[in-house]
């Protein structure tokens, strides 16, 4: 390894423990967060149902299964007191179900997030061949 490349690793290694103590130090204490996933038991709580829905918000891409088996992937369109309905993915259809009928929520990554994170990961393994193969100067 050359001298430039251990002292830049040095270098990130001491600014990233760094941030982790003085993250850790100073950060204030965290109220205990809204929960974002609902996975229904025996019985349906739909007063839990909506708190999860509210709690990502309109618009949210999420995954919702009924209890009759049927799993929907789309945008949150609308959260009332007893129903929920959502924009469904593949043909842009409304859904509008009870919310008692909700057995699985859960914000649910979209086709192009899913997209991306592969694009990324395809750029990032091609980027260590390319460097692990490169001839060195030295």
């Amino acid at each position: 390894m050359h001298t430039w490349t251990r002292i830049t690793a040095i270098i990130c290694l001491v600014c990233i423990l760094t941030q982790i103590g003085t993250a850790q130090s100073v950060a204030p204490p965290v109220a205990e967060p809204t929960k974002r996933v609902y996975r229904a038991g025996e019985h349906p709580d739909p007063a839990s149902a909506r708190s999860v829905a509210t709690a990502l918000g309109q618009g949210k891409h999420v995954v919702v299964r009924l209890y009759n088996r049927k799993t929907y992937r789309g945008h949150i369109e609308a959260i009332d007191e007893m129903q929920f309905s959502i924009r469904l993915d593949r043909n842009n259809i409304f859904v509008k179900h009870d919310i008692v009928e909700i057995a699985y929520l859960e914000q649910s990554l979209n086709q192009y997030a899913k997209r991306a994170i592969i694009v990324g990961v395809a750029v990032g393994v091609a980027v260590l061949i390319v460097v692990k193969w490169l001839p060195t100067g030295g």
